[in-house]
């Protein structure tokens, strides 16, 4: 917008004349009552900058529609560094003494004694504040899990099945290859052909992976086959061999571990692999012995560097195989 000058107006004398008229008006209204104080509106602003600093509240509710009974910790971390941790608690649990301000960004380790260990590395609290427990507070919301029950089932190209301890045999034959009687034998192709199912068998459970943002790396669902020597494999996602020890490692996807209602259905998902597996050195009649195991919160690079399958791994389920010749 245009202001016209009137005729020998300068603009210093503009200024002056807006100056006068502006204080003019103030005093006017201070002497009414009207206008704020200097210093009440400095207050203000000042309230108006704490009111954005809140407490942070945690809720949480389960992605496969389970009850949690068991105990719940969080632990909330900002760049790497524990900010503070709360034990044995229920939904919504408030950090006490920790303040934030919509935007900031927050790691938060949800972990169950029902088997749930979840990370959220990168939450930001949010612009819209809630009352919890009679305090206002930004709420962050969280969908966690139960951990589910697992199964290894294991089965041949001609859909034999398998127990753990089962053997199978890699010469066709009524021989005793597997060294434990023809009744433990199976016939079989040289290398073994296996398919292997892990499934769960609780309803409202299941497993959901997670990146751990402290020790820098991604926590899977694992199947692992170790093979004593120097096995070969076929149909891994990864193989290696580690302090003598050969080793074939399948990622499991979250979505076929989960076992859920939905509606009137019940869903259970499982996960089925086609492995071959072929021993280094067999004997006649010594059968090698294959161990299956599943890992949740696992990392194999970290296995593969230090040992370990990480700091929160656990064994879910375990079978072994016999492989004979």
């Amino acid at each position: 917008m245009r202001i016209a000058k009137r005729p020998g107006l300068t603009n210093a004398g503009a200024v002056v004349i807006v100056i006068f008229i502006l204080a003019a008006a103030y005093i006017y209204l201070a002497s009414t009552g009207q206008a704020p104080a200097l210093n009440q509106v400095q207050q203000h602003s000042t309230q108006s900058t704490q009111a954005q600093s809140l407490p942070l509240a945690v809720a949480w509710s389960d992605s496969f529609g389970g009850t949690d009974g068991g105990t719940i910790d969080l632990t909330l971390y900002q760049n790497g560094v524990q900010v503070q941790q709360l034990t044995d608690v229920s939904s919504p649990a408030i950090f006490s003494g920790v303040y934030v301000t919509p935007g900031e960004i927050f790691s938060i380790l949800y972990t169950s004694s029902n088997g749930a260990y979840q990370w959220f590395p990168s939450i930001s609290v949010p612009s819209s504040s809630s009352v919890q427990s009679s305090s206002q507070v930004y709420t962050i919301n969280l969908r966690t899990f139960t951990l589910g029950t697992y199964s290894i089932a294991m089965s041949d190209q001609a859909n034999d099945a398998f127990g753990s301890g089962g053997c199978f045999n890699m010469t066709a034959g009524t021989g005793d290859q597997c060294g434990g009687g023809s009744a433990a034998s199976k016939p079989g192709t040289s290398p073994s052909n296996l398919y292997l199912t892990v499934a769960n068998s609780v309803t409202n459970t299941g497993y959901i992976s997670s990146f751990d943002p402290v020790d820098n790396f991604q926590l899977n669902a694992l199947l692992v086959i170790s093979s004593p020597g120097a096995a070969s494999f076929s149909g891994c996602g990864s193989v290696f061999t580690r302090s003598s020890t050969s080793y074939c490692v399948l990622t499991l996807p979250d979505s076929q571990l989960v076992c859920q209602t939905i509606g009137q259905t019940l869903t259970c998902g499982s996960s089925r692999s086609s492995v071959t597996v072929q021993p280094g050195t067999l004997v006649h009649g010594t059968p090698e012995t294959e161990t299956l195991t599943v890992y949740v919160n696992a990392n194999a690079n970290n296995f593969l560097t230090v040992g370990s399958w990480g700091p929160a791994a656990q064994s879910v389920a375990s079978a072994t195989i016999k492989i004979g010749t």
